[in-house]
């Protein structure tokens, strides 16, 4: 996910957040992609990829689901926060940013997981050879956002560069998810959709059904 902050856990890392997240989103989410009939590839009965990459908004399971296929496929797991964020929420430069994702991609296996900047999830979607795509409502990926939030406080978590705390931003983190949603959402279901990419799509579109991929590739 493509939010946090925490220069020195005070005031001004509200604004690093919020500044950063619109200015990073906004400016690469320009790219047009034909409007296309929802496809949904069916979940199972084998998944046999050696490149995936999971999107979705935050609190939508991205992280854990790639730490528990990463261990059930054997396959290195790279989180794009910390790709796209160095110490204390400072952005990392764009070509930085694609340099490290194609230098990633060019090895025979990996899973990617993270939402970032539009262009971030072209790069990742042209060279997966499996797209999975947790596409939940609005209202769960903030309970579970929240939580993390709680956890996060005081603890960066593996996934998330070091000096980054998600601390004193509760409404700032409410309206993030709910603009991701709004905005971004969308044009993540048309590019997943479209007919280039339908065919290596696992669209999973709530809870119940994230449960059913795991029975069936049993990742926990």
């Amino acid at each position: 996910m493509i939010f946090g902050p925490d220069r020195e856990r005070a005031g001004v890392h509200g604004v690093l957040l919020w500044n950063a997240v619109i200015s990073a989103v906004n400016s690469q989410s320009n790219s047009s992609h034909g409007d296309h009939k929802g496809h949904r590839m069916e979940v199972g009965p084998t998944l046999r990829s050696d490149r995936i990459t999971i999107i979705g908004n935050g609190g939508s399971g991205k992280t854990t689901l790639a730490r528990e296929l990463g261990e059930h496929l054997n396959i290195p797991v790279h989180h794009l926060d910390r790709i796209i964020w160095q110490p204390g929420w400072v952005p990392t430069p764009d070509e930085q940013v694609r340099e490290r994702l194609i230098e990633l991609m060019e090895e025979e296996r990996w899973i990617i997981d993270g939402l970032g900047s539009v262009w971030t999830i072209e790069l990742r979607v042209a060279r997966a050879d499996q797209v999975i795509l947790l596409d939940f409502p609005l209202g769960h990926c903030q309970h579970w956002a929240m939580a993390r939030q709680v956890e996060m406080a005081t603890t960066v978590r593996p996934d998330v560069t070091e000096g980054c705390f998600l601390d004193g931003m509760d409404q700032r983190m409410i309206e993030l998810l709910e603009w991701v949603d709004r905005e971004m959402m969308p044009k993540i279901r048309r590019l997943v959709t479209s007919p280039e990419v339908a065919p290596r799509l696992v669209h999973i579109k709530d809870p119940a059904e994230l449960e059913r991929f795991r029975d069936r590739y049993p990742v926990a």
